[in-house]
This record gives C-alpha cells, sequence and structure tokens, in this order.
C-alpha cells in the first residue's frame, strides 16, 4: 500500500519535477522511486515527451512565422529594388532625351537669321493670335495679329541697334505700327523689349536642373504638324503646371507645339505653334512703311 501511494505522490509531482521546479529532498525522492518502480517510469517518459512536445510547438510555430515574415521581407527587398531600378532608368532615359534636344537646340538658338512664325489659339475667348519675328544681326521685325469677336488689331514693330539691360535683356530702338478699327498709328523712337528667340527646353541652366525637372516628367514619341516629335509634360524647369504640355522636334529640339489644359492629343483651352526658317531673312525685309500713312501717337490709348 506504501508503494502504491508513493505512485501516486510522485506522479503527482512529476510536472514539477521534469519542470525542475521540486526542491533537492523532493527530487531525490521522485528519483529514487522512479529507479525502482517500472510503472511510475513510464508513466515519467510519456510525460516528458509530451511536455517537451508542448515546448516545442510554440518554437516551430515561431520559427515558420519569422521564416515567412523572412521570405516577405526579402520579396518585399526584391520588389522595392526593382521598383527603383525601373524608376532610374525611366529618369535616365528622359535625362538623356532632354539633354540631346537642348543641345541640338543649342545651334538654332544662336541663329543670327531666322524667321519665326507662332501661332495661337484660344479656344475659350474664341480669339487667334499670330506672332511672326524676322531677325537678322541687330534688326529685328516683330508682326502681331490679334483676331478675336470684336476685330482684327495688327502691330507692327521695328527695332534696331540691340542693346542688353542689366538683366541681360534685349533692348531695342522701336518704332511700332498699329492698324485696327479703320485706323492707323504710329509710336516711334522708344526703347523696347521685343521677344523673339526660337522656342526650347533650354530653361535649365545645367545637368542637374534638367535632371531634377526630369524625375516628374514624362517624355513620349508622337507626330505633329507632320513632325517627329517628343511630346513632354511636366518638365518642371520649364512649363510649370500638369496640364501643360509640348511637342519638341527631335530633329532641331525646338519647340513646334504647345497644348494647354492638354493631354497627349486633346487640348481643353488653347494651343500654340511654332515655325522656323533659318538663313531666309533679307535686308529688305525691314522695309519700314510710309509714316504719312499713319498718325502719330505717344502711347496706345491715344
Amino acid at each position: 500500500m506504501k508503494e502504491k501511494k508513493d505512485c501516486k505522490i510522485v506522479q503527482d509531482l512529476l510536472p514539477n519535477y521534469i519542470e525542475k521546479l521540486t526542491n533537492n529532498v523532493t527530487s531525490n525522492f521522485v528519483k529514487d522511486h522512479l529507479q525502482q518502480c517500472e510503472e511510475c517510469s513510464k508513466i515519467y517518459e510519456n510525460m516528458k515527451k509530451n511536455l517537451e512536445l508542448e515546448t516545442e510547438k510554440p518554437s516551430t510555430k515561431e520559427i515558420n512565422f519569422f521564416k515567412k515574415y523572412r521570405n516577405k521581407l526579402r520579396v518585399l527587398k526584391i520588389v522595392l529594388l526593382i521598383i527603383v531600378v525601373i524608376v532610374g532608368i525611366d529618369v535616365t532615359r528622359k535625362f538623356v532625351i532632354i539633354s540631346e534636344l537642348s543641345s541640338k537646340a543649342e545651334t538654332y538658338l544662336n541663329s543670327a537669321n531666322y524667321h519665326k512664325i507662332s501661332l495661337y489659339w484660344d479656344a475659350q475667348s474664341e480669339s487667334y493670335s499670330k506672332v511672326e519675328v524676322f531677325c537678322k544681326d541687330d534688326k529685328i521685325k516683330n508682326i502681331i495679329k490679334d483676331v478675336s469677336k470684336d476685330g482684327t488689331i495688327t502691330y507692327i514693330m521695328y527695332g534696331k541697334n540691340k542693346e542688353y539691360d542689366k538683366q541681360n535683356i534685349e533692348i531695342y530702338d522701336t518704332n511700332m505700327y498699329i492698324e485696327g478699327n479703320g485706323e492707323k498709328k504710329a509710336i516711334l523712337n522708344t526703347k523696347n523689349q521685343i521677344m523673339n528667340r526660337p522656342e526650347s527646353i533650354q530653361d535649365a541652366e545645367n545637368w542637374w536642373q534638367i535632371l531634377i525637372g526630369a524625375i516628374p516628367a514624362s517624355v513620349e514619341s508622337a507626330n505633329y504638324n507632320s513632325q517627329k516629335c517628343y511630346y513632354i509634360k511636366n518638365f518642371g524647369s520649364l512649363l510649370k503646371g500638369v496640364d501643360t504640355g509640348m511637342y519638341v522636334s527631335k530633329d532641331t529640339g525646338l519647340i513646334i507645339g504647345v497644348g494647354y489644359g492638354a493631354t497627349k492629343g486633346k487640348v481643353e483651352s488653347g494651343t500654340q505653334d511654332y515655325f522656323y526658317e533659318f538663313g531666309t531673312v533679307r535686308d529688305e525685309d525691314f522695309t519700314e512703311p510710309d509714316i504719312s500713312e499713319y498718325k502719330i501717337v505717344e502711347n496706345l490709348n491715344e
């Protein structure tokens, strides 16, 4: 009976014994009993195995969790790396294209003889403007024709003796002739800035500005006015705002079209087209009209 009683006591102590929670006296008692009792020894072995399995299960789950987490993290890193590479390739492509266009435009921007035509259509006001520039050495002629519902007004400016102000802006000695509403007026001997340069994407001063401008930009091949070009939108350092896109000639690097409120092939509010000729302007193009046909005034309001 004593042995049976000891068995019950030992079996109750086994969990703590396995976990090494019993004191030395109790541990020695259990140990001695297990050496002598085959039945309790088997119970001990089974109980020990079960406890070990139960202990291992959470560890296995944790290991599996961390394995899955590590695998997911590895996949995420790979995906991020792929995205970075793709973005890097795209930005590099846009930077190279815009840089090449800027280099091509350089030759034409430095030209001393060119004829430029700019056509602007405002869809909202249904107005039309044509700006024609003749430039040869230090002489320039600028013809502006504004057509609206109220009629047509033409401004013709003749400039010579080009100078530069403190901001390095071109200033000319100017005679202006205005025709419209049945009147002819002339404003003589004034100094004016006359916008005359070919249009290009050379608003950026160095490669770093081109790179920064290229990051938000989109650059696609396109055809515009029967010319092969790039459609460039959101180039940060030039055309501000997401609603403006430009068509740039692949051959010259010059802007040949601008769409306002535009997506590729669709314009919401207006367009501006540019046409160029180089080396065709003659001295005869700067012959001023007969002043006797015009009323000389001090300003446009007279």
